[in-house]
């Protein structure tokens, strides 16, 4: 199950990339410098409310998990009901709170006098845009929950590729910032819809039980969600606090450029964050008492995480400079060092991402939180002091340096305390052995830059997965002791035996000639990001 959800994430998200690749530039190319930092100011802007949710969303996931792992069915009801009476307030909240950063975006984000006139409108359709995906959060939590992450990717995967046809007539000027926004909300509404169905389907026995009936959960998760309510607030204020104090001290254009850097950094976060699938296992097991399988489940995904983020960055570092050429003009080059910054808080934030889901999972909430706020702190004042003094590279360090202070030196006392296991241990299991891995297929990077210096999307696209396989056989060898080879192997060979009778079952249907397609495709969901995840 683990294996499917991890597959069912990566292949979405590798898909989401592609789309999201190709969507940047044309966005970019059709609005304007300008006209795009605007954009993403505004989106980061109202993108504060969600700190409402006060961690609602995660809280659910959890307690559904444990509910199924144990069958209470019934259960499963009462908070799933729950959550829709409250998310259906907090979706007003939002209305209300947006109001009030309107008058931030107009007021104190520098725009000029033809963009101006544009921002009340823009602010009002990403407002809805943002309601809609909260509104229906219950319904997604339930997908999570039900570890179906093949429909959740399968409908924001559909999603992103339904807006990208979409841009590419409708997109044209200055005033197609209103297009975006509007396809954004639109497309948005259509995959709640079908969340809504699929999730119904996944889980026949949802009911909307009435209030008086599901408020009795309301002790439970008020345990639990005022930690994460902290951790969702700090996280978000650490999260977006870059891009607005940059669009803050020097406009909407310096946000261009650093949005590039950006977001190349977050298509490896957001890989990384498709380990959160270990969330609900690790619930699971947790409701069981298995902590000796809690304990592999941590090892396994936290040096999957380092090799992932290790690869990613030694990529990024090396050819980084030229695929931003390539991708979007020479104009931008000078992001490639704002990219090298922003690896560093990848690099030492990317192994404890899954080690931080599984203490969730176990309930421990207040230590995420506490570190979260500590993070949001130091990212807040270092990113408002270098960003005024350096731009856009000193907002960069003030990600960079609060990663390493908090999550490097701080959290990883907290979890190997929390796991009973030494810190050393965790530093070896997290940190030390992946590494190993990583020397030889650097040098080479480097020996490839040096000697062959690649350009264009040919060369640059075709060393990914050069990259990847590189890192990977590394890895294998070099990373993980014989015990973990052996788990690999055994998984290999149950994702073969997966994909063979996934092939003989198409055969059947298509009439034995392997023409066929399945029965069902799964609907289609989020419109320009990432699956929506509860909390």
């Amino acid at each position: 199950m683990l294996a499917r959800n991890l597959g069912a994430n990566w292949v979405g998200h590798l898909l989401l990339s592609v789309a999201g690749f190709i969507t940047l530039p044309i966005v970019l190319s059709r609005l304007g410098t300008e006209a795009y930092g605007l954009w993403v100011a505004v989106v980061s802007v109202i993108a504060y409310t969600e700190v409402l949710q006060a961690g609602l969303g995660e809280t659910i996931v959890r307690a559904l998990a444990v509910r199924i792992g144990r069958e209470q069915w019934q259960a499963c009801n009462t908070f799933f009901s729950f959550a829709v009476y409250a998310f259906a307030l907090v979706s007003l909240l939002v209305a209300v709170a947006a109001c009030g950063l309107w008058f931030v975006v107009i007021q104190f984000i520098p725009t000029s006098a033809r963009l101006t006139h544009l921002v009340l409108p823009i602010a009002a359709l990403v407002t809805l845009g943002t309601m809609v995906p909260l509104a229906f959060t219950p319904f997604s939590a339930v997908l999570w929950a039900r570890e179906r992450f093949d429909l959740v990717n399968a409908v924001a995967v559909g999603g992103r590729l339904a807006f990208l046809i979409a841009i590419i007539p409708l997109l044209h000027g200055e005033r197609g910032i209103l297009v975006l926004a509007a396809l954004r909300l639109g497309i948005g509404a259509v995959s709640q819809v079908a969340t809504v169905l699929l999730a119904r389907r996944v889980m026949p026995t949802l009911r909307l039980v009435p209030w008086r009936e599901a408020r009795a959960t309301y002790r439970e998760i008020a345990h639990f969600t005022g930690w994460v309510f902290l951790r969702v607030v700090a996280g978000r204020t650490a999260g977006q606090s870059d891009v607005v104090i940059l669009s803050l001290v020097r406009g909407p254009a310096a946000v261009a450029v650093y949005s590039i850097a950006r977001s190349l950094v977050d298509y490896t976060q957001a890989l990384l964050d498709k380990l959160e699938v270990i969330s609900p296992t690790a619930a699971v097991l947790h409701g069981r008492g298995d902590r000796e399988r809690m304990l592999r489940l941590f090892a396994a995904s936290g040096k999957g995480a380092t090799m992932l983020a290790l690869a990613a960055s030694s990529y990024l570092v090396v050819f980084g400079r030229e695929l931003i050429k390539t991708w979007v003009g020479a104009g931008f080059a000078d992001a490639a060092l704002i990219l090298d910054v922003l690896v560093i808080a990848l690099i030492v934030k990317a192994p404890l991402l899954p080690s931080r889901s599984v203490l969730l999972a176990t309930g421990e909430a207040r230590q995420p939180a506490l570190l979260a706020v500590l993070d949001a702190v130091l990212t807040l004042s270092l990113g408002i002091g270098l960003g005024i003094r350096y731009g856009a590279i000193g907002v960069a360090a003030g990600m960079a340096i609060p990663a390493v202070v908090v999550w490097g030196a701080r959290f990883v006392p907290v979890l190997s305390h929390k796991l009973g296991i030494s810190t050393w241990s965790v530093v070896r299991t997290l940190y030390l052995s992946p590494m190993r891995g990583a020397v030889l297929p650097l040098a080479l990077c480097v020996a490839v830059a040096v000697l062959w210096r690649p350009s264009g999307y040919p060369a640059l696209l075709g060393l990914v997965p050069v990259v990847g396989l590189l890192f990977a056989a590394s890895f294998y060898v070099l990373g993980l002791d014989s015990s973990e080879r052996n788990a690999v192997r055994e998984l290999l060979r149950v994702a073969g035996r997966a994909v063979a009778r996934a092939g003989a079952r198409v055969g059947v249907r298509g009439g034995g000639h392997g023409a066929g397609v399945p029965a069902r495709q799964p609907a289609l969901r989020s419109a320009t990001s990432e699956p929506h995840r509860p909390g």
